[in-house]
């Protein structure tokens, strides 16, 4: 793996200066189709008293269904409930089969002392196979359940693919035991 230099910019390494472009190699990017999960809303969970999305209120951060293949979820907050927060991905198999949901990649990290935690992570987790029940409870849990102090920033990065149709949720909590799956998407305002 590559090492990597976060920039610090400082008036003595930043020039006006363009750079030139001899000698460099040009990268193409392509976006396939795939979906990306995104969860910032709310960004500060519990700020005021307000931005509750908790499952002991009947909230789930976002909530999407995904058909077989890959996809991406990409989620940051900033516990301000004044207590510790979970915070922890669910699949849903709505199927009458089985479903096989392969986690390829998987970073998350919570606090300011590391930012670049979840990136390594993300590129060096072991691939992990959850197989998901098409009969009796048709769920499982994509991650492990995360633990984010107060006052705290957190935020994470998944790549996942399912062999058929999941349904993907993601929840914040103070006890797992309010999670029933019932949850409405917590709601713009």
């Amino acid at each position: 793996m590559a090492t990597f230099t976060y920039l610090n910019p400082t008036s003595s390494n930043v020039s006006t200066t363009p750079i030139s472009e001899s000698g460099l190699t040009r990268l193409s990017f392509s976006r396939n189709d795939r979906p990306i999960i995104y969860a910032n809303y709310p960004e500060q969970i519990g700020v005021n008293g307000t931005g509750l999305a908790l499952a002991e209120y009947n909230y789930c951060i976002n909530r999407q269904t995904i058909t077989a293949g890959e996809a991406q979820i990409f989620f940051s907050h900033w516990n301000r409930t004044g207590a510790t927060l979970k915070y922890r991905v669910h699949i849903y198999n709505p199927s009458s089969s089985n479903a096989t949901v392969t986690r390829t990649n998987c970073g998350f990290s919570s606090g300011w002392s590391d930012p670049g935690k979840t990136v390594r992570d993300f590129y060096t987790t072991n691939s992990t196979t959850i197989s998901v029940p098409g009969t009796g409870s048709h769920s499982a849990w994509l991650t492990d359940e995360y633990s984010i102090a107060s006052e705290q920033p957190f935020n994470g990065m998944i790549r996942f693919s399912a062999n058929r149709s999941v349904i993907i949720t993601l929840y914040a909590y103070q006890s797992a035991s309010s999670i029933d799956g019932n949850e409405v998407v917590y709601p713009y305002s």
